[in-house]
């Protein structure tokens, strides 16, 4: 099975009112994080399964057999930022 492309998944959040800021709030990150995820420069499966489960969609059905990186949270959050509360 193959992933949806950005397009798609960006057309998935809109119609259900989601904002990629609202996805990062949820999961500790930024806006940036997630938008880097759905456009697939990032391959964070923690991102990846935020995103699938704001939507309520499987996470295959999003991102197909692509494997996400073994990166853990803590690398992500130096390459990337994570949101400060």
């Amino acid at each position: 099975m193959s992933m949806l492309s950005p397009k798609d998944i960006k057309k998935l959040l809109i119609d259900k009112e989601i904002s990629g800021r609202q996805i990062g709030m949820r999961l500790g990150l930024s806006n940036s994080t997630v938008s880097q995820t759905i456009n697939h420069r990032i391959k964070s499966e923690r991102v990846r399964k935020g995103i699938a489960e704001c939507l309520a969609m499987p996470y295959d059905l999003l991102w197909g057999n692509d494997p996400a990186s073994n990166c853990t949270d803590d690398s992500l959050a130096e390459s990337v930022g994570r949101v400060n509360d």
